[in-house]
């Protein structure tokens, strides 16, 4: 895919979902690029006072380069991208999703909290009792099967009633799981610890 074209999808992901839903590629995307050029454009390349003084021009409607427009917009994602990288408790600590699995004719809302050191601790032991302690020698799959079973048994916030209880769990919750555990895995992926 042309630059462009990847700096249009990941503008028009921002502006539909936020910047918070753009992965560090998309990030970069925007960052670097320049509207009237193709030509990438690095916003730490400007001081502080170098972006003030292009936002006063801006302000006062006076001509500016596409590339000083690229830096302030780069310079925007810069801080906007601070506040996403880290986990703040009770602000962006909550993954929430819709699942619709039309083969299983299944679908259901879930919510997970970002795990802290003692719940991450909780998890570890949790898929340790699930596999009988054999958790380093599982097929990946399966090893995503009860990391997902046991990051919603520990934080889960909404669990649906298909997997509420490891009593009624059966085969075809699996595939659920591991879906669960890639997408899980891709939300936490953002944060810095």
């Amino acid at each position: 895919m042309s630059d462009n074209k990847v700096y249009e999808k990941a503008l028009q992901q921002a502006n539909d979902k936020g910047y918070e839903s753009l992965s560090p590629e998309q990030l970069a995307a925007i960052k670097y690029h320049s509207q009237q050029e193709t030509k990438e454009v690095n916003s730490d390349d400007y001081s502080e006072a170098q972006i003030r003084d292009i936002k006063e021009r801006l302000k006062h409607g006076e001509e500016v380069t596409p590339e000083e427009q690229a830096a302030v917009q780069g310079k925007k994602l810069d801080e906007q991208s601070k506040v996403l990288d880290i986990v703040i408790h009770g602000v962006n600590d909550l993954f929430m999703k819709h699942y619709d699995f039309k083969e299983d004719k299944v679908s259901f809302d879930i919510s997970i909290r970002m795990p802290n050191i003692r719940e991450q601790g909780r998890i570890f032991a949790l898929v340790s009792s699930y596999t009988g302690g054999a958790q380093y020698t599982l097929p990946d799959y399966w090893y995503k099967v009860y990391y997902a079973l046991s990051l919603l048994r520990v934080c889960g916030v909404n669990v649906p009633k298909q997997l509420a209880s490891d009593d009624t769990l059966y085969p075809v919750a699996a595939g659920w799981l591991v879906t669960i555990y890639n997408d899980w895995s891709n939300w936490e992926q953002r944060f810095r610890y």
